[in-house]
């Protein structure tokens, strides 16, 4: 019977016994892509999309309405101004967003986070007919 009774309170320590919700995996809404983004890197390195390649950096503001506003100096484009004042972007899920760049059109792809103050952008750039998978990164 001792035995018995030291069984059922053990059962009743477990029942009562809890995990804690110690779980660190972040949702993503979209929203951490919001603000002002300074085009910082290209990987593969190419002169076309080279955001070193022209003195002024180039901005981009992602605003929690959905919509895009920024300016891009392309040395494909002679380093001249190509801004975007009522583009629009688009949380689709799992990371990856549409996005209006200036200069650049809308383009699709997957944004990976580093901290708060930078993420790149996977995605496969549409130039003169030629297909170039890129990785653009970006800075705030």
């Amino acid at each position: 019977m001792k035995k018995y009774l030291i069984l059922l309170l053990v059962a009743g320590l477990f029942a009562f016994t809890a995990c804690s919700d110690d779980d660190d995996t972040e949702t993503d809404d979209g929203s951490r892509i919001v603000g002002v983004w300074t085009f910082a890197s290209v990987s593969p390195p190419n002169e076309l999309f080279n955001p070193d390649a022209c003195q002024t950096p180039s901005t981009i503001d992602l605003q929690s309405d959905g919509t895009v506003e920024g300016t891009f100096y392309l040395a494909s484009e002679g380093c001249a101004a190509s801004e975007v004042t009522d583009g629009s972007w688009e949380y689709l899920g799992d990371s990856e967003y549409a996005i209006e760049f200036p200069g650049l059109g809308v383009q699709q792809g997957i944004a990976n986070f580093n901290g708060e103050d930078a993420f790149t952008f996977s995605t496969t750039l549409n130039f003169e007919g030629f297909e170039i998978p890129v990785v653009l990164g970006f800075t705030k």
